[in-house]
């Protein structure tokens, strides 16, 4: 019997049409499969992750004060060995995915993408990029093995895709390569969130610690602050090294999906599911990293409350007898001290510039609003008023090194204004018309605010008359 010819495209067709029967067991079957290695994955890293918490828990209580300061000194030496793993990560898998992708033409006119030959080698499917971190929160080396995984699964049902176009069949593997990476996002998203979970809640521990240390009795206060303090610098270095780690994971799917799923899914329709599973993922992670950053700062400004509040009253209402050093004082310079410590560990470990203005800028703020309330609670004479001046001079110091020009006029004009407590009473009403006519309270000081600041003079029950009515804002 003498072979008969056919038509390249009649003869795919026929081929095609063997497996249409069986396809949709076939699809169930790949989905759960990749699932369940997806599952057992999570549930290794999870357990690990248990077993370092309880390690690191004891290792933690028997460290000394010593062996934190060193991890400390270090921590911009963890930025860049942070950097360098990131580089080295993205470059294996630039190399892993190096996916180039021929469209041809079928005989039926259909168009379909095939792997070129430069990549048809075989790819390990475990490959192990280490970890210069210890201990890290998530692990790159999970999120960069289920993404080949999925690759694997989708190079199977990719050569169903390429069916021809009237056929069931082309339809159901497309659906199902959408579902397969749909199951990847998810994944991912299961691995990530939980990490972020355990840093907020550990930082919202803290919160609570942090409130305890400030009613606390002053012969435990010390070590008890520095113990809280030490605890704080660790999980916020944690919580930044997470942000890079979290943000890697997206890069490494975003070169996948770029590299690779581009010839299944249109990246422009925002009603495809995997592009909403996609902003799902991106959201999710900007909702935990903005709930961190949240209590990061509402535990920075709690504890410079704290430090704040021990501010002695004679700070400002120095004897007539004692003479004036002009120094910040002690109050003043741990809170400084304090800020410098937690806010250079973020200008280290983040590379977004917009990140670290809008962080800094919040603390600034916040800041501003801290020392314009506790300006108020003192009488405040005209040598308490240089005092006062130094210690403002320092926060501005402070301010300037760190927040934005926006955020800065804030400290300038709390600067300026506290020129009131050195003035002699006939002067007071000219320099605050003066400060008026500049404009330099505009969108920093309520006129009640600046009222406020300038009655905690000592003299101004008895100079009232010379300013108020006098002034517009009074």
């Amino acid at each position: 019997m003498e072979p008969v010819s056919l038509p390249r495209g009649l003869g795919r067709r026929c081929v095609f049409s063997a497996f249409e029967d069986v396809i949709d067991e076939y699809v169930q079957l790949e989905r759960r499969v990749i699932e369940r290695a997806y599952e057992g994955e999570l549930s290794q890293w999870t357990l690990k992750v248990r077993n370092d918490s309880m390690r690191d828990t004891a290792l933690e209580s028997n460290a000394s004060h010593k062996d934190e300061s060193l991890r400390l000194v270090n921590f911009r030496l963890r930025q860049q060995q942070m950097e360098e793993y990131k580089d080295r990560v993205l470059l294996l898998v630039q190399d892993k995915l190096q996916i180039s992708m021929d469209t041809e033409t079928a005989g039926d006119g259909t168009r379909r993408r095939r792997r070129s030959s430069a990549s048809q080698k075989e790819m390990p499917r475990r490959t192990v990029v280490g970890d210069v971190l210890g201990h890290a929160p998530v692990s790159i080396d999970l999120c960069l093995n289920m993404v080949l995984t999925n690759r694997d699964t989708i190079d199977r049902l990719a050569v169903f895709a390429s069916a021809p176009q009237d056929m069931r069949l082309r339809d159901q593997a497309q659906d199902a390569i959408e579902s397969v990476f749909c199951v990847l996002l998810r994944g991912i998203g299961n691995h990530v969130r939980p990490a972020y979970a355990r840093v907020v809640a550990e930082l919202k521990d803290l919160e609570h610690s942090v409130m305890a240390t400030m009613q606390t009795d002053q012969s435990a206060l010390a070590q008890l602050e520095q113990q809280t303090r030490s605890s704080f610098i660790r999980a916020e270095l944690r919580f930044f090294e997470l942000i890079h780690l979290c943000d890697l994971c997206v890069q490494i799917l975003e070169i996948y999906f770029k590299s690779f799923m581009t010839a299944f899914i249109d990246e422009h329709d925002f009603l495809n599911t995997c592009n909403q599973e996609r902003k799902a993922l991106e959201r999710a992670v900007d909702d935990s990293v903005a709930v961190g950053m949240d209590c990061v700062i509402e535990i920075i400004m709690r504890q410079t409350q704290h430090i704040v509040d021990t501010q002695m009253s004679a700070d400002y209402s120095p004897d007539s007898n004692v003479s004036l050093t002009l120094t910040p004082t002690v109050a003043c310079t741990r809170a400084v001290q304090f800020l410098g410590e937690s806010t250079v560990i973020l200008q280290s470990m983040t590379g977004h510039r917009q990140m670290r203005t809008v962080f800094l800028g919040e603390i600034g703020v916040r800041l501003f609003y801290v020392l314009l309330e506790h300006i108020k609670r003192f009488r405040i004479t005209e040598p308490g008023g240089f005092q006062l001046i130094a210690d403002l001079n320092l926060y501005y110091d402070w301010a300037a090194e760190h927040v934005d020009p926006e955020t800065l006029r804030y400290f300038t004009a709390l600067k300026d204004l506290a020129n009131c407590f050195i003035l002699a009473p006939r002067d007071l009403r000219g320099f605050l018309q003066d400060q008026y006519s500049r404009r330099t309270f505009d969108g920093v000081m309520r006129s009640e605010e600046v009222y406020d600041v300038v009655a905690c003079r000592s003299d101004y029950r008895n100079i009232r008359t010379q300013v108020e009515g006098h002034c517009d804002f009074m």
